[in-house]
This record gives structure tokens, C-alpha cells and sequence, in this order.
């Protein structure tokens, strides 16, 4: 169950490796942007080539430090498909560096009004399947008619936050929708985390911090 290609969206710089293109499998749609538009723009690229297709029912997000674990999509489509008001979905996203580690199990918004990624660095890896504030777009599946339901138009995810809780901000927005977002028992992904910032940590502390303020606003 070769997952990755699937609706695998590639912003590349003009000085991209060419070797990308020669990787890039038979059936796969190469979106070269022109320049690095950060993770929301990207996605956004990535998800309106998606929706073009009118056989499309979801669309999945990941990372390029991510990976999907063999069934995911098996594990997940079935509860989707039984809970049409389901806007988001994934499953126990694992950290890659030490898979004995959970990276999140969902979103929520703490006390403080701060996002909190549910079961980070906890050790418990028995998570059910359940509801959940919102769905990590690490690795999340999102169904057509959610995000056909966007008030903004192309822009699911919005471009400004540039890269870090984009996905707090979609799943703010689809519970004010009324739509709900779940958890599901038996699909596995693994992270690595800040896949796209590795070299910028002054820039991931002010991106974060910025972006706390923005879902708080907004």
C-alpha cells in the first residue's frame, strides 16, 4: 500500500534537485511553485489539484518528514465513511526518531488558550479511536466536503501563518462549522518533526509564538 505518492504536492524552489522530477513515480502531479510559499500555500496547491478531480472524496496531507504506516488509509476510510460529519481523521502519529514515542494522537486548545498536541512524548500507544478537537495535518485525511466548505475560497489553510498551526487554525474553524474531527485506532504515521525548518530553529520559536497569537485572535 504504496501511500506517499497520492496526491503528493511538491512546492520547489527554482534551485530544487533536479533529481526530484526523475523521482517523482507515474501518476504523480508535480506542482513546481517557483519558490518556497511555506507549508499553507503549498498545501493549498496541492489540495485544489485534488479537488480538480471530481472522483476525489478526501484528500490527505503529509509531511515531508513523515510517513504512513502499512493500512493507515484501510484503517482510517471506514470510520470516515460512517461519520459524514467527520471533517479530519488520523491516526496515532508516532515519532520516527524513536517509535516508542507518540508525536500527537490530535489537537486541542489548553486552558491558556495555547494549542496542545494530544499524547506528545507520552509513552501510552493504545490510543482509541475517538473525537478530538482537531486532526494534526502532519498525516490527516480530509474529507472533500469540509474543505469545499471553506469560507475563504482556495485557501483551506491560511497562507499567512507560513509554516506551524495551520492545522490548529482549520480545525478551530471546522468545529465553529459544526463539522468534527476523530482519531482513529489502528492507522499509525511516524514524524520526524520540523522536517522544513531544521536549520531555522531562531525562526521556529518566532514563527510558533507568532502563530499562537494569530489562533488566539482569530
Amino acid at each position: 500500500e504504496d501511500l506517499m505518492p497520492e496526491g503528493k504536492e511538491l512546492g520547489l524552489k527554482p534551485e530544487a534537485d533536479p533529481g526530484i522530477r526523475l523521482a517523482v513515480k507515474p501518476g504523480v502531479t508535480l506542482i513546481e511553485a517557483g519558490a518556497n510559499l511555506g507549508f499553507p500555500a503549498a498545501a493549498n496547491l496541492g489540495i485544489a489539484e485534488a479537488l480538480a478531480d471530481p472522483a476525489c472524496r478526501y484528500v490527505g496531507l503529509l509531511n515531508d518528514d513523515a510517513w504512513l504506516g502499512d493500512g493507515w488509509l484501510a484503517a482510517i476510510l471506514p470510520l470516515a465513511g460512517g461519520h459524514p460529519e467527520g471533517a479530519g481523521f488520523q491516526g496515532m502519529t508516532l515519532d520516527a526518531r524513536d517509535p516508542s514515542v507518540v508525536d500527537s494522537v490530535g489537537l486541542t486548545i489548553g486552558h491558556a488558550g495555547r494549542a496542545i498536541q494530544l499524547g506528545y512524548r507520552s509513552r501510552q500507544l493504545a490510543a482509541g479511536t475517538g473525537e478530538v478537537f482537531g486532526v494534526n495535518a502532519a498525516a490527516a485525511l480530509y474529507r472533500r466536503a469540509f474543505l469545499e466548505a471553506q469560507p475563504f475560497g482556495g485557501e483551506v489553510l491560511d497562507a499567512g501563518f507560513g509554516m506551524y498551526l495551520e492545522d490548529v487554525d482549520l480545525a478551530a474553524r471546522s468545529v465553529l462549522l459544526g463539522w468534527r474531527n476523530y482519531v482513529v485506532e489502528g492507522a499509525v504515521a511516524y514524524h520526524l518533526g520540523s522536517g522544513g525548518d531544521r536549520e531555522r530553529r531562531p525562526a521556529t520559536v518566532r514563527l510558533n509564538s507568532r502563530n499562537e497569537v494569530l489562533v488566539a485572535v482569530k
